[in-house]
């Protein structure tokens, strides 16, 4: 298209949106232009409803009998499991915890540790059959635990504090895997020993040498000879 008919095409185009736009919002003319930027008159509702859309920067109030939850005020030692498959509260875990204290497996002064502390899922029929409202099916929680250098799976009844061992020892290689926390610590461990640092430098700056080239990582750089 030529530049005369594209700029006579949009011309054109521009008129009939002009034309348009005036039929739809004026159903009859305003006595006065001050009549059009009224907007307590409901008869330009449409062109005062396209005007607060574009202009308005307010922001909404919020309801203040409706407030925004504050995560970081809530208090997780009133937390109730509502739901068969809810996780252990705060309340659960910390009695998990004094349950075990008095068991034969960490009664001795050995080193021990609670690997980890889930939900033992009940059976998936008490599940289907449960509704809102009734009782939960029995709370038990499933205890991966490591005394001195063996691990031991147990299970915690809730309600009446029974301990069953499933699985002690566990005699299995590589078992439990290593928790997020852990994978971190020994990423780091390195770094933490001077001899394991003085050689890592050494060996940026060498390769610096050979190549000539700067390690951004480090901020180490050499000039190539």
């Amino acid at each position: 298209m030529e530049p005369k008919s594209f700029r006579l095409f949009l011309l054109i185009t521009t008129a009939c949106f002009i034309l348009i736009f005036t039929s739809t919002n004026f159903t009859h003319a305003p006595s006065s232009m001050t009549r059009i930027f009224d907007c307590t008159n409901s008869s330009f509702s449409h062109l005062c409803t396209t005007r607060n859309f574009l202009f308005n920067k307010h922001i909404r109030p919020i309801p203040e009998n409706n407030p925004k939850p504050n995560p970081e005020n809530h208090d997780h030692l009133s937390d109730t499991p509502k739901h068969p498959l809810d996780p252990l509260t705060l309340v659960e875990i910390q009695k998990v915890r004094s349950t075990l204290s008095s068991h034969a497996l960490f009664a001795s002064r050995a080193p021990h540790a609670l690997h980890s502390v889930v939900l033992e899922e009940p059976d998936k029929n008490l599940v289907r059959q449960w509704e809102k409202g009734n009782t939960l099916p029995p709370r038990k929680a499933s205890v991966i635990a490591r005394v001195v250098s063996d691990s031991h799976v147990l299970t915690v009844d809730l309600s009446t504090g029974h301990v069953d061992i499933v699985d002690s020892p566990v005699r299995v290689l590589d078992f439990p895997v290593m928790t997020v926390e852990e994978m971190s610590d020994a990423t780091w461990a390195p770094f933490s020993n001077t001899e394991f640092n003085r050689a890592h430098v050494a060996s940026l700056i060498s390769s610096t040498v050979i190549t000539g080239k700067s390690n951004t990582r480090t901020g180490l750089s050499t000039m190539s000879t």
